[in-house]
């Protein structure tokens, strides 16, 4: 269950930052560099 409530969560930080590039264009550099530092801490 929690393996399954962690997913759901990294799916609505996706989602949100996927929303957030088109209504933020501004900040597309710093929310790829937020997806390179999550990617890195799950490995």
């Amino acid at each position: 269950m929690r393996t399954f409530l962690t997913v759901l969560l990294y799916a609505a930080v996706l989602a949100a930052t996927i929303l957030a590039l088109y209504l933020f264009p501004d900040f597309r550099t710093q929310l790829a560099t937020l997806w390179l530092m999550i990617i890195v801490a799950l490995t």
